[in-house]
Parts: structure tokens; sequence; C-alpha cells
């Protein structure tokens, strides 16, 4: 139970501390998340291998026209939300001043962003996403 003093059980417990125990929990997550794609492409594959020729193209063509039907829609509904909402016009702007200095990070939390970047929540984003990690020495 947390009290306002960010208390469990207790112990003093600090928002890095939180970081540091959610840490294991998020890896295997995003574990789980990566392998969801390939199962279920492997499940479609092995399930269209068992039908015949026949009804395997009107199925295909049947699940194609459903998955262009249903984007469509989604698209519309997006751009229509969009144009009626305006996200982003409303609010207080953020200056952002020239002279200001990033947040500078601890090797820890390197580190740590290191494993997580090992295993990304999406298989195909990782294919195709490049990350790049700039150190400065002062």
């Amino acid at each position: 139970m947390i009290i306002g003093d960010d208390r469990i059980n207790g112990c003093r417990i600090t928002k890095e501390d939180i970081n540091y125990i959610d840490f294991p929990g998020k890896i295997f997550i995003n574990i789980l998340k990566m392998l969801i794609l390939p199962l279920i492409v492997s499940s479609i594959i092995s399930s269209l291998a068992q039908l015949d020729a026949q009804s395997s193209g009107k199925m295909g063509v049947r699940a194609l026209i459903y998955y262009l039907a249903t984007t469509l829609i989604a698209a519309i509904i997006g751009i229509i939300l969009v144009l009626t909402i305006r996200p982003g016009s409303r609010g207080n702007q953020v200056e952002i001043k020239p002279d200001s200095k990033s947040a500078e990070g601890r090797t820890i939390d390197t580190v740590l962003d290191l494993f997580r970047n090992l295993f990304p929540d999406n298989i195909m984003e990782a294919a195709f996403r490049s990350v790049s990690i700039l150190i400065r020495k002062k």
C-alpha cells in the first residue's frame, strides 16, 4: 500500500527504485508482444495450407476485401476526427530555448535503455527502425 510519503510496508521507495523493479517486467512484456506477429502469421499459413486451393482462394479474397474496407473506414474516421477536433491547436505552446541543455542521463539508465532496445515490442518496427546513441565528451 502506497502512503503519501512513498512508503511500501515501511520502506521508502523512490521513482528510480520503481523503474529498477519495473525493468524485468517491461522486458518480459516486450518479448511477449514481439512473439505475437510470428505466431499469428504461422497460424494463418498453416491453416491455409490445410485447405484446398479453391476454398483458400475465396477466403483470401474475402479477407483482403475485409481488410481494405476496414482500413478505409478507419482512415476516413481518423481524418474526420482530426479535422473536427484539431488536436494540438489549443493549449499552451511550449517554448524551447536554444541555450537549454538536455537532461544528462546516468550510466545505469543508459545500460537499462540498451537492454530495453534489445527487446523491442514490435518486431516489424524493429526491422525498419534505426537507433543511434550519440555520446559527447565535454
